[in-house]
């Protein structure tokens, strides 16, 4: 638990900071205004690695790592064709219980975004995404879409603080239920699409 909760606090610390700014962070510096051992904190800080969301240097410091529109557009295909694929796969296995568990997760969603607490809103998508495909048995592929939202976490925090993106989200999310009830892959699909989409626009005008 304490590695996950300075998991949290680091990022929750990293995706507020400008990597322009040229902030090294440094396993002392978490460690000290956590008030947490340095093992969760390491511990932490090899996740957050391994997620390309930092860079630690050696004897130097840790420091923010910013994505670049290439990058981002790499990541934006790879994920459209993984996250298409898996939905097709699962799709005839969701039942009337699924739909309702994920509209329930869309109403937390819906709070989140009324209280602005973007965190929790981000984490909810990621668990809703997950929750379409939870029958298709490959974790290979499931990781790959949860390290493709941890290395765009700093890009989608930013783009749910844009006026009305939130709400967008939340209508797209109830929109590709209602679709997923009604057994129409493609279109929903579709609608994941266009989600995608929004954020991609989104990181072309960030500068």
């Amino acid at each position: 638990m304490k590695t996950q909760d300075a998991y949290e606090a680091i990022k929750s610390i990293i995706v507020r900071t400008d990597p322009r700014d040229a902030y090294a962070f440094s396993e002392t510096y978490f460690s000290e205004t956590l008030n947490m051992s340095r093992t969760p904190v390491r511990a932490a800080l090899q996740r957050l690695q391994y997620e390309d969301l930092i860079t630690i240097i050696p004897h130097q410091g840790i420091v923010v790592r910013e994505i670049s529109y290439e990058e981002a557009r790499q990541l934006f295909d790879f994920r459209a064709l993984v996250e298409g694929y898996l939905i097709r796969k699962s799709i005839d296995k969701l039942g009337e219980e699924d739909f309702d568990e994920m509209m329930r997760m869309i109403q937390k969603m819906d709070i989140a975004a009324r209280d602005k607490d973007y965190d929790s809103f981000l984490e909810l998508d990621e668990q809703f995404h997950l929750y379409m495909y939870r029958y298709y048995d490959n974790p290979p592929m499931k990781d790959v879409v949860r390290r493709y939202k941890a290395r765009m976490y700093r890009v989608r925090y930013k783009s749910v603080m844009m006026p009305g993106r939130i709400e967008s989200s939340v209508v797209q999310h109830r929109r590709m239920v209602e679709l997923l009830r009604e057994g129409k892959t493609e279109e929903t699909i579709h609608v994941l699409e266009e989600h995608q989409t929004q954020l991609e626009r989104f990181l072309t005008n960030m500068d």
